[in-house]
């Protein structure tokens, strides 16, 4: 089973589509997340207790709900992310329940494999997405994984500007995961002192620079400062000396080598100020005003107990909300609004309240890392929606999945009481 759980992971960050009748059904993540699921539900028919069965089930059900309320010109988008989104759920509920269960030092093993395979594995996805910034032919190569209407593998210009993506993610998607698993490379590095964790890091840093995502670099940096205040009395100095020449080299490279890499970040960020003060408006400054008023204008009439459908519809044309929180308010209603965000913010409690009663410095750290981490995803989410694509989507609640076994790590070790109860309501 934990070679099954594996194989599905890396699955999501190479995402073959698979075509039915001419078109894009679902990605081989998606498939091998059902495989998943299904042996998983064989393999413990008779257990008792599930923790978050009820809330995923619930979840699902108002999706399925929304997702035939669906205009029939959109029917074929919803349903796909209507599996999309119950993949994901059903990934998280699989991590947590066959992992949850372990004893505690294997469980404390299970969280440092987990974390460990998702950073390589998104580190493959920065160096293919820095292969396809500056070697734009290469994506010749990669045509398995663009969907039906793409003739390669690009990088994108938005707003005028060269923004790197990868397999999974485009610009934004990029920037916003490198900057929510930032924290995690951050703790390995700290814990383990390894110079592999240094090059991550600095690679990192690079990723979130070329995706020229300005919210994702001012969180990114801002969240080292936080990292480096809250374990300034944990890490050997060294650490920080040795991540700062290297962020200087690879600085000083970049403008040798490529003096136009930071070319669409600097205008990007000019854009932000000119506009901003040509308004005096910060929404109209983050490029927000006229989507989300559009999206208010929607969400707003429409108000209902169950959604829309699994996609926003504005007018005869779908779009995006550019905030995840309209954005599931609209698709999944004001049940499964409480239910979606119900969950999130449980995990992110169970997490904090933990916190004081730690005692070793490195689990001080993980927990901390952890509740930087989520704090980084929730704010982002003002400004963009992780449900837009299955593979990052998917990952996205692998990552939440990992929150779950910190914090009940983190529970078990301390003798946290009391515990929130994750069987019944939840």
């Amino acid at each position: 089973m934990n070679n099954l759980i594996i194989i599905t992971i890396c699955s999501l960050f190479f995402p073959v589509l698979i075509r039915f009748q001419g078109k894009d059904a679902m990605t081989i993540g998606t498939a091998a997340i059902i495989a998943l699921f299904s042996v998983f539900m064989i393999k413990t028919l008779f257990a008792e207790k599930r923790k978050f069965a009820l809330i995923i089930i619930f979840l699902t059900i108002n999706a399925g709900i929304s997702t035939v309320s669906t205009p029939a010109i959109f029917m074929g988008p919803s349903v796909r992310s209507f599996f999309q989104f119950v993949s994901s759920l059903l990934l998280f509920f699989v991590i947590i329940n066959y992992y949850d269960k372990a004893k505690l030092e294997e469980k404390n093993i299970i969280i440092e494999k987990l974390l460990t395979i998702i950073i390589i594995l998104f580190s493959i996805q920065i160096i293919i997405g820095i292969l396809l910034y500056y070697f734009p032919e290469a994506g010749h190569y990669l045509t398995i994984f663009t969907t039906r209407t793409e003739d390669m593998l690009a990088t994108p210009f938005a707003s005028g500007a060269k923004r790197m993506r990868c397999l999974i993610a485009g610009g934004e998607q990029l920037g916003e995961g490198i900057t929510v698993l930032m924290p995690f490379v951050f703790y390995k590095l700290i814990k383990t002192q390894k110079n592999i964790y240094h090059i991550l890091l600095a690679l990192f840093t690079a990723g979130v620079i070329l995706t020229a995502t300005r919210s994702s670099m001012l969180l990114f940096f801002a969240g080292f400062i936080l990292l480096y205040f809250f374990n300034r009395n944990t890490a050997d100095i060294r650490i920080w000396f040795v991540f700062i020449n290297i962020i200087m080299m690879l600085f000083f490279m970049a403008l040798i080598f490529f003096p136009d890499t930071l070319s669409p970040v600097l205008n990007r960020i000019n854009d932000f100020f000119m506009v901003y003060y040509k308004t005096g408006s910060l929404t109209a400054a983050i490029d927000r005003a006229r989507v989300w008023q559009k999206a208010i204008d929607i969400v707003l009439p429409n108000i209902s107990l169950f959604g829309h459908g699994m996609i926003s519809i504005y007018g005869k044309k779908s779009m995006q909300f550019h905030n995840l929180y309209l954005t599931i308010f609209h698709q999944i209603g004001i049940v499964g609004f409480f239910l979606f965000f119900g969950l999130l913010l449980k995990i992110f409690y169970y997490n904090f309240i933990s916190l004081k009663f730690i005692e070793n410095k490195y689990d001080k750290s993980l927990a901390i890392s952890c509740l930087i981490s989520f704090s980084i995803l929730f704010i982002n989410e003002m400004k963009f929606e992780f449900n837009r694509m299955a593979s990052y989507q998917q990952i996205m609640w692998l990552l939440i999945a990992i929150f779950w076994l910190i914090g009940s790590f983190m529970h078990e070790k301390y003798s946290v009481n009391p515990q929130p109860d994750s069987t019944s309501a939840f």
